[in-house]
């Protein structure tokens, strides 16, 4: 995982240097090798590129083998998510303070991502049944 943060983050160029950064190297060494990384800064920066795009097609080949295959589960994934959340949100807020049992901890991280997906969500389903309707189309 970290050699992705680094790939995705810092560069090529600058996981280069990190690795050859953990080893013992003379100082001409290190000098040649960060004069090379120099001069080819710009193929590094292409290959960085390179890499983000590919990635991006990886990501939209998964997507659209998910929306192909006959699994109904790939279209209730999301859904299933929001409902676990309600749930989660429901039981802290409605159902312990009722029946006094141990509320369900979860990070803070968690909280956002579960808003912004019940906003995001909600948000277009509206915007969906807004363009249905005004607009004659675009919605289901």
């Amino acid at each position: 995982m970290a050699f992705l943060d680094a790939v995705l983050g810092g560069g090529v160029g600058q996981l280069v240097k990190d690795v050859v950064g953990t080893f013992k190297l003379s100082p001409e060494t290190k000098a040649e090798l960060d004069k090379q990384i120099e001069e080819h800064d710009f193929e590094l920066k292409k290959l960085d590129v390179d890499v983000e795009a590919r990635l991006a097609d990886i990501a939209g080949q998964n997507i659209r083998a998910e929306a192909s295959s006959g699994d109904k589960y790939t279209s209730r994934a999301r859904p299933t998510f929001l409902y676990v959340f309600c749930f989660i949100i429901l039981w802290n807020y409605c159902a312990v303070p009722i029946f006094r049992q141990t509320p369900v901890q979860f990070p803070d991280s968690l909280m956002w991502l579960g808003g912004a997906c019940v906003l995001g969500y909600t948000g277009a389903r509206s915007w969906d049944k807004y363009a249905e309707k005004l607009l004659g189309g675009g919605g289901k």
